[in-house]
Order: structure tokens, then sequence, then C-alpha cells
């Protein structure tokens, strides 16, 4: 079904049609899977969480979600997302479960905290919006099942006026007086401390707050001739700087004496701030003690920790995850980069061990990442290669192998320690691309290059060993633009591989090189910067094709900055014709989107795989219209009143047990909300959806019942 703007009865049925999981297109629909089947490191052991993306800047929260008396993980690694760990352990051993990369569909700016402000046993949200102001989410839903909706405008104070935030800084939550809703602690850019008391509510249901002082307390983090030799500013340390900048601050017990004491994580500090409570609940005192921490083993990492204290082992002390925005501990590429530190003494004497610098463990090359699927020793499955723009610890990109020890429908990919191509070859933003070039049955390899090179490497191994040499004179070189991406397919059908290029052009453009030689011999000869007269904006692309149709012409997946775009062949395989309007393939994907497709696990359905800003790759398994069930309009879920004008509610059965996903879309295909994502057991299960702040219309809903779809319809809210 090929969605255009249509008459509005055929918009609905066409997007009802669609909307088979996270993204569909005609004949297939891929779904988000994070640890579909085993990748492992070069020791053998598996990753938790091998296709999470990468983590570039992670910000963490330790919190109890769904009430369930664990701490679960929030976590956000680009703005306005947040990304979803469940915890489905116990308190005193968590296992956490990934559940979704855009936590019900909240757009949270730069920063997120979540904290119990109206003070009823449910948790709230603060978030950035823009202008550098503060967003409310208020939850309207419970404690096991929150439902965060967004307040009318920016937090205030009580005369209205709007509390404004540095989006640089994201504030601590605490009680300073130990008891009632927290207060607000912001880090400004100049080092000071900024404080904000919770006064009440405004009509029941808004916080208000009261700026105490700009300056607090006179703390001040930076040196002493910014902070003017204050007693609290400078005891110096080896993780003192004379610059302060953006920061994280979070609050927690630290000595053991009932008031809360703060950690404050800076731009140019490669450890911690300390500022304890030396006062007490009744009076506080707030005094910067160190500029390193823990004292035991103090944290050194490449700058700008953004930490969480959180009693993660259920042990009654508090625990540190921190995550390096800065990089790392390896610089901007690192992967290691969430560190956690357990605490084996107390509160009152804290005793940090660092047991890992990878909380989540994941496949994770570095800051830009790119791939190829190739049965690269011949042995019948795919392996996996990943390029990045720079090595971790290194001056150069590098090529990683991840070889399928598994089977073609059982896969299980192993990292390899040694690097496909000899450390001699430098460069940067290394993009492969495998096939049989000289008809020798062992694949032969096309490297994109950051200079716009896409270097010629014949293989000189044999099939269970390749090896791979560089042959300078059969290079090829983009006309314009960098960030060469190349992909080889037989666009004209005479039996040869052609060529095209992504690459960083004004225009968001793709090169065309057609083989003027043969399937033995390739001559790629330069046709035209602007194929199909493709453009999609200042953009970086990266092509990649496929028969998503089964038509047998190959379709353009396109990566860009924004996702991928697909260009639907509608010509023939051997004069292909691609649609200059291409229809959007909508996956919480990162920026410079590098897609490769395949069928991985041997199910006859095409498989995605996508790198892109962030070092990881994601995975979305291919799915086919025909698993799922015919769509049932409504007869599963009774929605009352519809129309409706405030709020509407969603009622639904089980039989037994099952995790159950319910989400809203809008007539455009994107999601605005997910009502339910959990497990929930047999009976009458109900959730609501609210209209202030939507716009009237047809929404469309989708029940997922373990991973299918059970039920779709629509609903429409008037005014």
């Amino acid at each position: 079904m090929n969605c255009r703007p249509v008459l509005f009865a055929l918009a609905i049925a066409c997007l009802v049609g669609l909307l088979s999981g996270p993204a569909a297109v005609r004949g297939q629909s891929f779904e988000q899977r994070v640890a579909p089947f085993p990748v492992q490191d070069t020791t053998g052991s598996a990753y938790k969480f091998p296709f999470l993306g990468g983590l570039n800047t992670p910000r963490p929260q330790l919190v109890d979600l769904d009430d369930d008396g664990d701490l679960d993980l929030v976590l956000q690694e680009r703005r306005g997302r947040l990304i979803y760990f469940e915890n489905t352990g116990a308190p005193t051993a968590p296992t956490f479960e990934w559940r979704t990369d855009h936590f019900q569909e909240l757009n949270v700016g730069a920063w997120f905290q979540f904290g119990d402000l109206s003070d009823d046993g449910t948790l709230d949200l603060l978030a950035e919006e823009p202008i550098s102001n503060i967003r409310y989410y208020r939850n309207a839903g419970t404690a096991e099942t929150p439902d965060f909706v967004e307040a009318e405008g920016p937090l205030r104070r009580a005369d209205g006026t709007a509390i404004s935030a540095d989006r640089q800084n994201v504030p601590a939550l605490a009680a300073l007086d130990c008891s009632g809703p927290p207060d607000l602690l912001i880090g400004p850019l100049n080092g000071r401390l900024r404080y904000y008391e919770h006064t009440g509510t405004r009509n029941g249901k808004t916080p208000v707050f009261e700026k105490i002082a700009d300056e607090y307390q006179d703390v001040c983090v930076g040196p002493e001739n910014v902070c003017g030799g204050s007693a609290s500013s400078s005891p110096g340390g080896a993780g003192s700087t004379e610059r302060h900048g953006a920061n994280v601050v979070t609050a927690g017990d630290l000595g053991g004496d009932g008031d809360p004491d703060l950690l404050w994580g800076d731009f140019f500090s490669e450890s911690l701030y300390l500022l304890e409570n030396t006062g007490s609940c009744d009076a506080d005192s707030l005094e910067r003690v160190t500029d390193t921490y823990p004292p035991s083993a103090p944290l050194q990492t490449s700058g700008h920790n953004a930490p969480d204290l959180a009693d993660l082992d259920g042990d009654g002390d508090l625990d540190l995850l921190v995550g390096v925005l800065g990089g790392g501990g390896g610089g901007s590429n690192a992967v290691e980069n969430l560190f956690y530190l357990e605490n084996e003494g107390t509160d009152a004497q804290p005793s940090y061990t660092l047991r890992t610098r990878q909380f989540l463990s994941s496949l994770d090359v570095g800051g830009v990442s790119t791939l190829a699927l190739v049965d690269l020793d011949d042995d019948g499955d795919r392996d996996l290669v990943v390029g990045n723009n720079r090595a971790p610890d290194a001056t150069s990109a590098r090529l990683t192998y991840f070889e399928n020890v598994g089977s073609s429908t059982t896969p299980t990919f192993q990292r390899r320690p040694d690097p496909l191509l000899p450390d001699a070859e430098n460069g940067f933003n290394f993009a492969p691309a495998f096939a049989d070039l000289d008809a020798d049955g062992t694949p032969d390899l096309l490297l994109g290059t950051f200079s716009g090179t896409v270097r010629f490497y014949r293989n000189t191994g044999t099939a269970a060993a390749p090896q791979f040499e560089r042959v300078p004179d059969r290079d090829v070189e983009l006309q314009q633009g960098n960030y060469a991406t190349p992909a080889l397919v037989d666009i004209d059908g005479d039996g040869d591989l052609d060529l095209f290029v992504g690459s960083s052009s004004a225009e968001g453009t793709v090169s065309f090189y057609r083989n003027e030689g043969s399937a033995q011999t390739p001559d790629f000869v330069f046709v035209t910067d602007t194929y199909g007269d493709i453009q999609v904006g200042k953009s970086r692309t990266h092509p990649a094709f496929a028969d998503r149709d089964g038509d047998g012409a190959p379709d353009l997946h396109l990566g860009t900055n924004a996702g991928i775009a697909l260009y639907e062949n509608t010509g023939t395989a051997q004069a292909a014709a691609f649609d200059a309007s291409p229809d959007s393939l909508a996956l919480p994907l990162r920026p410079l989107a590098a897609p490769a497709l395949a069928d991985i696990d041997g199910d006859d359905r095409m498989d995605l795989m996508v790198g892109g800003e962030g070092g990881g790759i994601k995975y979305f398994k291919g799915r086919s219209d025909a698993d799922e069930p015919p769509p049932s309009l409504g007869d599963s879920v009774q929605v009352a009143p519809n129309p409706f004008a405030a709020q509407t509610t969603l009622t639904f059965a089980l039989d037994e047990a099952a995790r159950v996903r319910l989400s809203v879309y809008d007539l455009v295909g994107r999601r605005v909300s997910v009502l339910v994502n959990r497990q929930l057991g047999p009976g009458e299960h109900t959730a609501r959806f609210r209209g202030p702040g939507r716009a009237s219309g047809v929404y469309l809903y989708v029940l997922s019942v373990d991973g299918r779809i059970r039920t779709r319809g629509r609903m429409t809210r008037v005014r």
C-alpha cells in the first residue's frame, strides 16, 4: 500500500493498514529488537544489549518507575528522548530489560529529572523546554502505571515568573529540610548554586517554587579568582579546575546523618565535587569539601560527569552511577562511558569500588558507525563488519569484524580481536561495502572515507581466511563532498555491479558510477552526482539497496541525518526509475543513519541493521504483513466516549498474563502516546487518552499483546 496524500477516508484506511508495529513498508514491516540473538566480545562473553545503538553522552537516573519495589533505569542519550529499562529482577539483584527508546513519546529537551513534586507518592517529571525554561509533567496515572502529562506553560514561581535553567545544566531535586516535596537546586554557568524552595501547588496540581537565593550559602564551584576565596570555594585536590561550565547536580545522603548532600559533575572536571551538608534538617549548611569523589578512589574521566545516587543493590547504602558526557575514559569516541561504582561501605563511611565502565554492555565501536553484512568466511551465513569514524584510543578509523559462529538461521556473532585491515591503513569515517569484484569467489572491499575517496581493496586471501590488499589505481573519487559511503548493486541488469556513493554534499545527493567494465574487471565511470534528482537537504547520505516489494527491482533505502528515506523503484531490473517523493521509514534511529539489509535469521524476510551516531548498531527484525492477524477494528478495545473532548477511556481484556503495548498515532503515522507498555495480568484493563493540548481530529490506536498486534481502531477528538 503506497500512502500518498489522498482523500480523507482513504488516508485513514491506508494508515490503519500500515500500523503493524514500529514501522512498516509495502509487504514488509520492521520490529526493533535489542537482543535478538547473541553477540559476543573477543572473550566470548555476550553483550547484554548488543543492538542498543551505542552511547556517547548517557545521562542516567535510577528510579522505581513502576512502583514494584526495585529501581528501574531511565537514560537520556539524545535530546528529546528517554530510553527505559525495566528492572525485572529484585531490589537486591537487579536485572534490566530494555523496553523502549522513546518512553511515553515524551519530548524532554536536553535533560530530565524524576521526583515526587506533588507529594502524593507518585513520580512527576521535570525536563528542559526551549528557551531554557523548565517543563513540568504531572503524573496523571498511578504509581504503578505512570502517565506523564505536560502542564501548560513552563514551571513558574508564585508570582508567575518562569523558572529558567540553562539547558546545559541538569538540576537536582532535594528536600533540604528532609521532609515534604523536594526543592529545586540549579548549578548555573557561574559556578554558584541557585535555590528554589517548593512552597505548594497551583490549582492543586502544578508545583510552585519560590527563589531563595541565586548564590545559596556562598557555594561556588570554580577557582579562587572566581569564587573569591569563600569558605566553600576551593579545597583543592586532583580534580579541581580553573574553569567551570555545564554541569549535572544530584542529591543523596552521603554522610549518613539523614540530610541530603550534593554531587556536582562539571564540564571541566575529571571527577566530582562534593558539597556536603554539614548542618542539619532544621538548618542546612552546604560546604564544598572536596573536588574529587569518591574519597577512596576518585573518579577520573575525560570530564562532564553526570552522577546519580541510588541503592542499586538493596544493601541500604547509596551506590553511584555516572554517565560521562565528555566521552568516557578514553576521549570523545570512548565506549566505556557509563560507570557503576558499588558502595561496599555505609552512607556514613562510603567505600566505592568501580565495578564496570560499561554498565549497559553493547556493541559499540566509537562515535559514528557504518556496517556491512557479508559472508566473509564462505560458510553460508552473514558476518558483520563495522566501520567507525575513529577508533577509541586511536588516531584512525578501523574495521571491526564480528564473525557469525552460529548459522544462517540461528546467528551468533563474535568479535574477532584483530582488525580487518592493517594498522597502516589510516583515515577517518570508514564505510565498507563488499562484493566479489574480480569473480574469484571471494568478496573484495570498497571502503568509503572522510576525504571522499572510495578505496579499492582486493581480497588476496582465501574464502576461509580473507586478506585485503590496497589497489590505489582503482580508487574512486567523489566529484563533490566528503564522507563517501559506497553501495554496490546491478542497477541496469547487465550482470555486473554498479556503484552508488553517498556523501556530505550540501544538497544531500547520491553519486552514480556505471560499471562499463565487466563482472571480472569492473570500471566505474562517473555519470552524475545527483542521481535520480534525489535531494534530501543538508544531510549526509548513505545508500543501501534491497528489493522490498518483491518486484525484482532494487529499491533505495537512503540513510540521512534524520533517519531513512525510502525511494521505490517503479521501473524494472533493467531500467530503474525511483519515485522522487520518498516514503519515510519511521524508526527510532540516531542521526547519520547507515542502513544495511539482509535476511540474517533465514526466515525469508529482509532484516535491517542501522549504524549511525552513537557508534553502535540498531537491529530491526523483518516481518511480513502475513505474520499479522487480520485487522479487527474495535472489537477488542472499547473506546468511550468516542468522539471525546477532554479524555476518553480505552478498555480491553486479557485471558491470561501477557506483555501489552497500547499506542496512539496521528493521521500522518506519528506515535503521539504510549498508554500501556508493561506486563499485565488476566482480566479487564483500562487506559486513558487525554485531549487537552492535542489537535482535534482522528487518532489511531494499536493494541499489541506479546509482540503481536491484536487489534487496531480509531477515535476522534472534538473541541
